[in-house]
C-alpha cells in the first residue's frame, strides 16, 4: 500500500520490515523507501530525526532505500 501511495513507511519492526524491504528490492519491485526507528530510540530522538528528514528531503529520495535513526 505504502508504495503505491508514494508513501515511505516508518517501522520499529526490525526484523519483519527491513526483510520484506530488502526482498522486494532484491526482486525488482518497487519500494518508496523504508525509515527503521529501533525501539531502543528514545522517542523524542526519532520525532526530532523524522522533522529533520521531512525539512531536507523528499519521498522521491527515499526510492529503494532504507533509513535507519537515529541519523
Amino acid at each position: 500500500w505504502a508504495t503505491a501511495q508514494g508513501r515511505v513507511l516508518v517501522t520499529q519492526d526490525i526484523s519483519t520490515m527491513t526483510a520484506a524491504a530488502d526482498d522486494r528490492v532484491a526482486a525488482g519491485a518497487a519500494m518508496s523507501g523504508l525509515i527503521v526507528a529501533p525501539d531502543y530510540v528514545p522517542i523524542a530522538k526519532v520525532i526530532s530525526d523524522l522533522a529533520f528528514v521531512d525539512d531536507v528531503s523528499n519521498a522521491a529520495e527515499f526510492e529503494n532505500l532504507t533509513l535507519w535513526l537515529p541519523l
